[in-house]
C-alpha cells in the first residue's frame, strides 16, 4: 500500500500564518488516518498492522531516533515488546526500558493518558511514553526516543501524537473485539454443531430405541403368533390327510362308474353291474363323502386365508419402515396390528372395530404407528386382565375405531379395565414410569408411543379414565401435517 502522508516541519517560531497552515496540514495529516486505518482493516488482524500505519504518521510529526510499541496485559500489567522500529536498535530500547522501569516512570506513565517527555541518563536524550488505550482498557504504550534534546514540544504536537496513538489503539481494540467475534462465533459454529450432532445422535437412539422395543414385542408376540398360524395348520392338516384317506374310495367309485357308461354305449347295463355300484356305495357310504368333502375344503380356504391374514399383519407389523413418512391406510394398519396382537388379547377380552371407511389416506410412519397402537392395546388387555375373576369366563371389552375431525383424524382405544390412579395421570407418559408390577413393564411403551405422535407426526396423545370403568386413548393425526405446522 503506498503512503499518501504529507511531510510537515515541527512549528518551534513560526509567525500566525505559517502556524496556520501547519494546523491545516496536521489536521488533514490526521485525517488521513482514517484511510489508513480503513485499509488496514481490510488486510489482516492483530496488534501488528495498525502499529505499521500509523508510524509513518508519528515520523511525520516527530523525529524519533527510536519508536517501539509494547503490549500490555492490563489484569497485571505485563508487557511485551511488538515492534522496534529500526529493528537493529533492539537493545537500545531494552536497555532503555530497564531504565524507565527501575525508576518507576513506565508505570507512571502508563496512567498519565498524554505524552510524557521524560530524559534518560541512558542515552542523554528524552523518551516520549503515551499510553496507548480505549475508555475500556489499557492496551499498550508508545516509547519513542527523540533525535533532539530540545524538552520543548508544542501541544499541538502533543495533542496530534495524542490523536495518533488513540486512533492506533482503536485500531487494535476493534481487532481485538473482531478476533474475538471470530473466536465466539467459532465457538457457536461448533456448539451448533455439537448440538446438531447430539440431536442426530438422539434420533438414532430413540429410532433404535423403537425398533429394540418392536423387536422386544414380536418376542413375545412370537409364541401366541406361532399358535394362532398352528391352529389353522393343524386343521388344514386333518382335512386335507380326511381327502387323502378318501381319494382311493372315491377312485374306486369312478371307475365302476366308468364301467357302467361304458357298459351303456355298448347298448345295455348289466343288472349285476348296477348292484355292484350301489352296494359299493352304500359300503363306503357316499352320502356322508358327499356332505364332509365341501366342508372340509371350506374350511381349509379359510384356514389357509387367516394364516394368511397373519402373515400379512406380521409382515406390515415388523416392516422397519423408511426415513420418510409415506401415506397409509390407518384403518388397515390398526386391523393388522390388532391381528397381530389377537393371543395377546382373546382371552381376557373382545376387540370391537368401528373404522370410519371414509378416510383419507395419512402421511405417516407406518411402522411406528403400528408400535403405537400395539403398545395401547397391550396395556388395554393387562388393564382388563387385572379386572376379571379368573376361571369365571367373563370377558372385558377393547373398542378401536377411528373418524375425521376437521383437519385431524381421530383414533379411540377404549378398554373396560381398571383405569389409571390419580397420583399416575401426571407420569403416564414419563420414561420407566409404569403401574405394573415388577418384572411386567419397564415403562417405555406410552413413553415411546407420546414421542412417535407428538414430536414426529406433529398430533396428540391423550387419554380419558375413570377408575374401575377403564380408559380411553385418543390420538390426533392432522391429515396435512404441513398445513397444520404453519398455522
Amino acid at each position: 500500500m503506498q503512503n499518501n502522508l504529507k511531510t510537515i516541519s515541527v512549528p518551534f517560531a513560526l509567525d500566525f500564518d505559517e502556524m496556520n497552515r501547519w494546523l491545516l496540514d496536521s489536521l488533514d495529516l490526521v485525517a488521513s488516518l482514517g484511510d489508513i486505518s480503513h485499509s488496514g482493516r481490510k488486510q489482516q488482524r492483530g496488534p501488528l498492522p495498525p502499529v505499521q500505519e500509523i508510524k509513518p504518521v508519528l515520523r511525520k510529526l516527530l523525529d524519533f531516533q527510536v519508536m517501539a510499541f509494547f503490549k500490555i496485559n492490563e489484569e497485571d500489567l505485563d508487557f511485551t515488546l511488538i515492534d522496534c522500529d529500526p529493528i537493529g536498535e533492539r537493545t537500545l530500547i531494552e536497555e532503555e526500558l530497564e531504565y524507565h522501569v527501575e525508576k518507576g516512570t513506565f508505570a507512571w506513565a502508563l496512567y498519565q493518558n498524554r505524552p510524557v517527555v521524560i530524559a534518560s541518563d541512558v542515552l542523554g536524550k528524552r523518551t516520549l511514553f503515551h499510553v496507548m488505550a480505549t475508555k475500556k482498557r489499557i492496551l499498550g504504550m508508545f516509547m519513542g526516543i527523540l533525535d533532539y534534546d530540545d524538552p520543548f514540544i508544542p501541544d499541538a504536537i502533543q495533542k496530534l501524537v495524542s490523536i495518533a496513538l488513540l486512533n492506533c489503539a482503536s485500531l487494535i481494540e476493534n481487532s481485538i473485539l473482531y478476533d474475538e467475534l471470530n473466536t465466539y462465533t467459532n465457538e457457536l459454529e461448533e456448539a451448533n454443531n455439537t448440538l446438531k450432532q447430539e440431536i442426530l445422535e438422539r434420533k438414532l437412539l430413540e429410532n433404535e430405541l423403537v425398533q429394540a422395543q418392536k423387536l422386544e414385542a414380536i418376542g413375545q408376540l412370537a409364541a401366541g403368533i406361532a399358535h394362532e398360524i398352528n391352529n389353522p395348520a393343524q386343521f388344514i392338516g386333518d382335512n386335507i390327510r380326511f381327502l387323502q384317506d378318501s381319494l382311493p374310495k372315491i377312485l374306486i367309485l369312478i371307475e365302476k362308474y366308468r364301467h357302467m357308461v361304458k357298459a351303456a354305449k355298448e347298448g345295455a347295463i348289466p343288472p349285476e353291474l348296477g348292484l355292484e355300484v350301489s352296494d359299493y356305495e352304500r359300503e363306503m357310504d357316499i352320502n356322508y363323502f358327499l356332505k364332509e368333502i365341501p366342508i372340509t375344503i371350506t374350511q381349509s380356504l379359510e384356514g389357509i386365508n387367516r394364516i394368511s391374514k397373519i402373515v400379512s399383519a406380521m409382515k406390515v407389523f415388523s416392516h422397519p419402515g423408511g426415513e420418510e413418512k409415506i401415506h397409509t391406510d390407518i384403518n388397515k394398519t390398526i386391523e393388522s396390528t390388532i391381528t397381530v396382537a389377537r393371543n395377546v388379547w382373546k382371552y381376557v377380552a373382545d376387540v370391537v372395530t368401528d373404522f370410519d371407511q371414509y378416510l383419507p389416506l395419512i402421511l405417516c410412519y407406518p411402522g411406528e404407528f403400528n408400535q403405537v397402537i400395539l403398545n395401547i392395546i397391550v396395556n388395554a388387555a393387562d388393564a382388563i386382565a387385572d379386572t376379571l375373576d379368573n376361571g369365571s369366563g367373563t370377558k372385558g371389552t377393547i373398542t378401536v375405531s377411528t373418524q375425521q375431525k376437521d383437519d385431524w383424524v381421530e383414533i379411540q382405544i377404549k378398554d373396560t379395565g381398571s383405569g389409571i390412579p390419580e397420583t399416575a395421570k401426571t407420569k403416564i407418559f414419563d420414561p420407566f414410569f409404569t403401574t405394573k408390577e415388577v418384572g411386567k413393564g419397564v415403562g417405555q411403551g406410552l413413553a415411546i408411543s407420546h414421542n412417535i405422535i407428538v414430536e414426529k407426526h406433529g398430533g396428540m396423545l391423550t387419554f380419558e379414565t375413570a377408575m374401575n370403568k377403564g380408559t380411553s386413548f385418543i390420538i390426533k393425526l392432522p391429515i396435512n401435517p404441513e398445513t397444520q405446522s404453519t398455522a
